[in-house]
Order: structure tokens, then sequence, then C-alpha cells
């Protein structure tokens, strides 16, 4: 695939008006990489397209190529709908429990709110997976910060992760356990990346409501590049302290 047809409309039209000013003379890794991430391959694709014996075949034959990747990408994205069964979309808990089941290496979840989520959370238990969960713990409501966290620790064990297992580990928002006030924030992302390759984004909460009979709507995308974006921010939040861990994996 040519890598000019997976960039985003903003860096396409950024390289247009580089080339316009002369920017791009000559298009070099170095000066391509400062409008677009991937300067080498970039550059490579610039140069093999102005060094084309028929420029206007081979600017067709990249605009046919683009036209081929926005047909193949809704075959990539599925809507995920609960609600009354209008045919337009799987069900949530069924996309759920089968990206948790079907899952080989990794599994990250964020959630904002759980109820009874043992059987949900059922196949994430398993020893050959890594499994990370960002989860809103709530208010502290007067508490000391670790004692909150560890009731709510104590809690999902009980109610929510599969009994006599390890529990996976877990992050959380602690500004989450400020209480109500301009200082005050929560968890609030609902999904689900597995295996570093589909991406599940929901307004769905991990609740038996949720999942199975609120009027919820989400997108699956089997995309390892979203993927991986997605497991980039939540890591990058982890390297910036933003949030905290409450459980390491095996606790």
């Amino acid at each position: 695939m040519n890598p000019l047809v997976t960039l985003g409309a903003s860096e396409l039209r950024a390289l247009a008006t580089a080339a316009v000013d002369g920017r791009l003379d000559p298009a070099t890794p170095g000066v391509v990489g400062r409008f677009a991430a991937d300067g080498a391959s970039i550059a490579k694709a610039l140069g093999e397209l102005t060094a084309s014996a028929s420029p206007v075949a081979a600017a067709l034959t990249l605009l046919a190529e683009a036209a081929e990747r926005r047909a193949a990408v809704e075959n990539l994205v599925e809507l995920v709908l609960t609600g009354p069964n209008t045919g337009t979309g799987r069900d949530t808990g069924i996309v759920v429990r089968q990206l948790f089941r079907e899952a080989r290496k990794s599994v990250w979840v964020c959630g904002y709110n759980l109820y009874n989520a043992r059987d949900l959370f059922a196949d994430l238990a398993r020893p050959e997976l890594t499994v990370r969960m960002l989860l809103d713990i709530g208010e502290a409501k007067g508490q000391p910060d670790n004692e909150a966290v560890q009731d709510f620790l104590d809690d999902f064990r009980r109610r929510h992760w599969p009994e006599g297992k390890a529990l996976p580990e877990i992050w959380y928002e602690p500004l989450s356990l400020v209480s109500h006030g301009p200082q005050r924030a929560v968890a609030h992302a609902k999904c689900v990346v597995a295996d570093n390759r589909y991406l599940f984004v929901s307004s769905a909460n991990f609740t038996e409501a949720s999942q199975n009979r609120n009027l919820e709507a989400g997108i699956l995308v089997d995309s390892p590049m979203l993927a991986a974006k997605m497991v980039e921010f939540l890591g990058g939040l982890i390297r910036e302290r933003r949030v905290r861990l409450a459980a390491s994996a095996n606790h």
C-alpha cells in the first residue's frame, strides 16, 4: 500500500502547501517529517510519484487506491448497539463478551460504572492474558484515600471479579476521590482494547443494564493503529502519573 493513502487530510494539505512554497525541494525524509509522521516512507513515495514516466497516471492510480481504502474502512468498523433490534448493529453485551473470550495476549478495559460484572469479566481471569483496567473509584466520602481505594478493591473482588482469581492490574483517577468541586474529575471513558488490534468505544458501562437493556451505542474497530493509539494514551496517563495504581497484577 502506498503510504500516501494512509495520511489524513491535514497532513496531505500541509504537504501540498509546502510543495507549492518550494519547501519540499528536495523532499528529504527530514523535511517531509515536519509534515507527516513517517517522513522516510512518505519521502520515498513522493520521490517515486514525481519520477514516474506518467505523473498523471501515477496520480490517478494513487486516487484509485485511496478510494479502495475508503471502502475497506467500512468493512473494519462495526456499529454496536443495545436496544430494540433494528438490524443495524450487534448487541453490546455479545461484542464485549466475544472480545474478552477471544483475546489471546492482552486486554485494556476502561470503565466508569460497574455493577455485578463478575459474569462479564469471567473470561478475563486467564493466566495467559495481561489485563489492565482503568476504573472510576468514586468519592472517598470522608475516608482517607488509601481506605477508599481498599474498599473499592474489596468490593471489586467480591462482586465483579471471578472468585478465587488474582486481581488484574487496576488504575484509577485520583481526582475522582475528591468531593464535589472544581478539582474533581472522573475516569468516564468506556472502552476495550483487545490484543492491540480491536478497539471498542461505547457509551455503555460495565453493568447488566448497560450491556443488555439500556439504549447504548458504540463502535468496534479492527485497527492495530487506532488500538495502539489508545494504548499509548493510556500508557501516557501512567507515565505522567495522572492515574494511580490500585492493584498490581497477581494482587
